[in-house]
């Protein structure tokens, strides 16, 4: 059970025709999301959060965000998130059919199962909320009276990061961006905390591994959980806009690796052919500066290279070609770092300050 648990504070039932602004903070529920599901009780829940939402189509709408709750008994609490970003599908494809396969007896503690976090952004296959065109992933803590996502956030960092111990949290590139197949953590100033994230990223057996600094780890959901002294995981489950087999199988091998490694279940495999690797393959530090190649101009970038090949610092690992003007030679991008291409832009297009390229250096031991 979660060293947490002091700080998720169970309130009183509101008469629902009292407004709730008017009452002493006392008073207030601690979010303005609700649901049914007891986080308490035995047994499996499949159920919703509600999360209000007027709107001109539907003056006491709401957005029903779908969550799956296994409880037996004591032992550690896990919550595993997909659908952050809406344009990421293989963690919310790999946490469904995970519904559908984990039966109650095999769990010892309690999984908690939010597929589709960002709900309306998935729907509207986009990274950020199209009801407020915000990124989720950089609205933590949040804010209880703030919109959709910044309620989201807050209901995430006030009710239910207090219950858990570890959090996986499955992406993948999206629309713009592609990566190989990996499991990723921060680097951690707590040893215990790094040890303990780090042996959870080696049981994950994804083929790549990354140490990752964020660009902007402001606002995140990894930063909000880590401070709270959970394990964190994250996935980068290849992108483009597309679903990828491997991306999927990965997801669904590392879930079931992971909840064993925690003793919280134990799933058998998956049948072959199928990613079943029970160790992360290949360990990359990607915490450094120059390890993300970034446009300087806007174009069509070409690159020379596949993810997963070796590239030297120095040396050019594709050009932007400049098709206003057909008097203007293309300019190559070199690399400022030697090492493995393990993320790479998606798309054609690219405008000043896009990530071109990550480059990550292998850990050896």
């Amino acid at each position: 059970m979660s060293d947490h648990k002091e700080d998720f504070i169970i309130q009183p039932q509101i008469n629902q025709d009292i407004n709730p602004d008017s009452l002493p903070e006392f008073y207030k529920p601690l979010s303005r999301i609700s649901t049914d599901v007891d986080f308490e009780k035995d047994g499996k829940q499949v159920s919703f959060i509600r999360v209000p939402h007027s709107r001109n189509d539907s003056a006491w709408g709401s957005i029903l965000i779908p969550i799956v709750v296994y409880k037996n008994g004591t032992g550690p609490t896990i919550l595993l998130t997909g659908g952050i970003h809406g344009d990421e599908y293989e963690g919310p494809i790999a946490l469904s059919l995970l519904t559908r396969t984990l039966k109650l007896e095999q769990v010892q503690g309690r999984v908690i199962i939010l597929p589709a976090v960002n709900l309306p952004a998935l729907m509207n296959d986009s990274r950020l909320s199209p009801i407020d065109n915000l990124d989720l992933n950089r609205s933590f803590p949040g804010n209880r009276d703030g919109s959709p996502t910044q309620a989201i956030a807050h209901y995430l960092d006030k009710i239910l990061l207090p219950l858990t111990d570890i959090v996986v949290d499955l992406h993948s590139g999206g629309k713009s961006l592609d990566f190989v197949p990996s499991i990723a953590m921060h680097r951690l100033n707590d040893k215990k905390q790094y040890d303990d994230t780090y042996k959870a990223l080696m049981a994950f057996g994804a083929p790549y591994g990354f140490i990752h600094s964020e660009v902007d780890g402001d606002g995140t959901f990894d930063t909000t959980a880590e401070n709270k002294g959970d394990v964190f995981l994250f996935s980068e489950l290849r992108g483009g806009g597309t679903v990828s087999v491997e991306g999927v199988q990965v997801a669904r091998n590392g879930i079931r690796n992971i909840l064993e490694h925690f003793e919280i279940a134990e799933l058998p495999k998956i049948k072959a052919p199928h990613w079943n690797a029970r160790q992360t393959q290949v360990i990359l530090d990607t915490s450094h500066s120059d390890s993300y190649v970034r446009a300087l101009t806007e174009g069509i970038f070409e690159p020379f290279f596949e993810l997963g090949h070796e590239v030297k610092k120095g040396k050019s690992i594709g050009r932007i070609h400049f098709m206003q003007n057909m008097n203007k030679k293309p300019v190559t991008i070199q690399a400022q770092h030697s090492g493995i291409i393990v993320g790479k832009r998606a798309m054609g297009w690219v405008s000043q300050g896009d990530c071109l390229a990550v480059i990550g250096n292998e850990i050896k031991g």
